[in-house]
């Protein structure tokens, strides 16, 4: 396994944990996922998939325990 992989499969159950019914847990996300904003490449994403920083402000305007 790659670290390009690693990294989308953390990123993938980091987002994941964005829903979780724990505030603690969903909080402990946003602070893991804000550790990759700074190393997200856009141009590599799949098409259509948003950016960390957009998930992460999305999640902080909707989340009522943000």
């Amino acid at each position: 396994m790659s670290s390009e992989d690693d990294y989308k499969s953390l990123r993938t159950a980091l987002l994941d944990r964005l829903n979780d019914k724990e505030s603690v847990v969903r909080y402990q996300a946003v602070i893991s996922l804000a550790k990759l904003c700074g190393t997200e490449d856009a141009s590599e994403l799949a098409d259509g998939e948003p950016p960390i920083l957009d998930i992460l402000l999305r999640t902080m305007a909707q989340d009522e325990s943000a």
